[in-house]
């Protein structure tokens, strides 16, 4: 089918629901375009949230990538340890704020 027959079809059943709406009381009518209404302000809303959270999700994507770039662009002041890290200060003494050696405890 192509693209003409299928704008041709699709105008052809928006005629009869039109034609359909027209043939019913005036009540009904009220309560389907109360329906349509409600329906079609649920599908915006709908369509509103997936796009937000789609652009969150993608937000958060791109903030975790660059993360993870920048932990790997820094050099690691320490030595690995089996499945650890230890730092090379940790080998170093300590000196008081003085200059005096830190006496163990």
């Amino acid at each position: 089918m192509g693209v003409d027959k299928l704008l041709a079809t699709l105008g052809l059943i928006a005629c009869l629901l039109l034609l359909a709406r027209m043939a019913i009381g005036p009540r009904r009518r009220r309560r389907l375009d109360a329906r349509l209404q409600q329906t079609a302000h649920g599908l915006v809303q709908r369509a509103r949230a997936l796009w937000r959270q789609q652009r969150l999700h993608n937000q958060a994507t791109r903030e975790t990538e660059a993360l993870i770039r920048r932990a790997r662009q820094v050099q690691p002041r320490g030595r690995r340890e089996g499945n650890a890290y230890r730092r090379n200060s940790f080998d170093e003494r300590d000196e008081a704020p003085d200059g005096r050696e830190r006496k163990d405890h």
